[in-house]
């Protein structure tokens, strides 16, 4: 089989399996005309045992046996001599059990012998370095173990999180230089076709610079010639994909009930609209000076937190008309839910409100154990709500015990937020999934939910955090 017949990305919506008893077998993949072809039931998590249940399937191989022709030999008789009789002496021997070659034994004796802190078991390690030498120095002995042959297969999940090239996470993922790799990913395309470069380079295909990469498809321009103002030769690039790429869509494969989108327009109480309005005029001032900042979405954000917890910017005492929609919704239904926001400040005073009243599980960037609040919230009947940041609750769980999610604030994207309310909406849901986006009348809300509905090239540009205009920043205020 050649190399380049595995490099798949499976980009379906992100889908968990069932946690079931059923076996997996290389039934599941056959091989037409030399490539693989894979009959899928699921999702990402079926795709992954199969592929490597056939992996293990190809490290035996029967050995051809050739048949041997037998020639007559002449033997000629030899007469025997005389052997000494030498006494034998007793010679203990202790059994040697074999010691089988063990990867996460390999890896945590590395760290180990390095003082590093790992904690790990059957299936996957953590290392924590206590500096970035220490996750260096890792990175290297996987990269070794891969080069050699010890690592195979490597399969990376939500591989969208590595898109930038230039960041640390994204660079890491090279160290897994594995024979066969697969990327698994429920958001290939976040915001534009530069997200796809990293990902088809660890894929081994595209193996150029991420400059050659932008000037093949994307149009340069803006001020100094660095900033993408457009695409090209997008064809050429959606054929390059599809032909490395195993897609599954949510819909082809499950039989879910739909999500019910509600957006709620609220009014500013007195007091937050007193305050948005003067961190409004203080941008619309400094317009100027805030272009010149690194990242001038940060005065845009402390905007977006007027509406969603003004206590963060003002310490006098504010009515938070979506904190009292939140308590409003939790007193109308028996539902479990899920509450979003994209910042701990105000995740963490709605926390300590609901549980005044409800069983409720947090989950932010602080977590240390979120997988003990994972399970409070879908196991313990007396857990009503589990609350947390986008980020940190919006990818990688299974809550379907939920049946209304409500966002305080929405995400810059549209598939960041279709990430997080998939986190119900999911194989084992109990039902229709509410989708309650809340958002102020008039305000940077509503302005954010239009570019999320339309992610157009404005949407693009913000959440790359670079190229914005003072157009862009008039088009979020007025």
């Amino acid at each position: 089989m050649k190399k380049s017949e595995l490099n798949l990305v499976s980009v379906g919506s992100e889908i968990m399996s069932k946690k079931t008893n059923e076996v997996l077998t290389v039934n599941n993949i056959d091989k037409v005309d030399g490539k693989i072809k894979y009959q899928l039931s699921n999702g990402k998590s079926t795709t992954q045992s199969s592929l490597l249940r056939w992996y293990e399937l190809q490290q035996v191989k029967p050995v051809e046996v050739k048949p041997v022709e037998i020639k007559p030999v002449e033997v000629k008789p030899v007469e025997p001599k005389p052997v000494e009789t030498v006494e034998p002496k007793p010679v203990e021997v202790k059994p040697v059990e074999p010691k089988p070659v063990n990867l996460v034994d390999q890896i945590v004796e590395y760290a180990d012998t390095h003082k590093y802190i790992v904690k790990h078991n059957s299936d996957h390690i953590v290392v924590k370095g206590s500096n970035k030498k220490n996750l260096v120095e890792i990175q290297g002995q996987i990269k070794s173990m891969c080069e050699s042959g010890v690592i195979g297969m490597t399969i990376i999940d939500e591989v969208h999180k590595a898109k930038n090239p230039t960041s640390a996470q994204g660079k890491a993922i090279h160290c897994c230089c594995s024979y066969y790799r697969l990327a698994l990913t429920g958001t290939p395309l976040m915001n534009n076709a530069v997200d796809l470069y990293n990902v088809l380079k660890w894929l081994q295909v595209d193996n150029g610079s991420f400059t050659t990469f932008k000037n093949r498809y994307c149009i340069m321009g803006g001020f100094g010639g660095y900033q993408i103002v457009g695409y090209k030769n997008l064809k050429e690039l959606e054929s390059k994909l599809q032909n490395n790429m195993l897609r599954r869509r949510k819909q082809d494969v499950l039989d879910l009930p739909p999500k019910i989108y509600t957006n709620e327009i609220l009014e500013l109480s007195s007091s937050q609209q007193k305050l948005y309005e003067e961190v409004k005029e203080g941008v619309m001032e400094n317009i100027d000076k805030i272009l010149l900042m690194p990242n001038p979405l940060v005065e845009l954000t402390r905007l977006r937190q007027v509406t969603s917890n003004p206590d963060i910017l003002t310490s006098a005492k504010t009515i938070n008309c979506k904190y009292e929609r939140v308590l409003d919704i939790l007193d109308s239904t028996e539902d479990k839910l899920i509450i979003y926001s994209n910042w701990a400040k105000v995740v963490n005073p709605l926390y300590e409100l609901i549980s005044e009243k409800y069983g409720v599980s947090k989950v932010t960037g602080e977590t240390k154990n979120p997988m003990e609040q994972i399970d409070k919230f879908q196991n313990d009947p007396n857990c009503r709500v589990i609350i947390g940041t986008t980020p940190a609750l919006g990818t990688g769980y299974t809550l379907t015990q939920a049946n209304t999610i409500i966002f305080i604030d929405e995400p810059w994207n549209r598939a960041t937020k279709e990430q997080a309310e998939d986190r119900a909406h999911r194989i084992g849901t109990k039902g229709t999934v509410n989708i309650i986006t809340l958002m102020c009348r008039d305000t940077i809300d509503e302005r954010i939910h239009s570019l999320i509905v339309e992610k157009g090239e404005l949407s693009d540009r913000i959440v790359d955090g670079g190229g914005i205009s003072k157009n862009d920043l008039y088009k979020l205020l007025t």
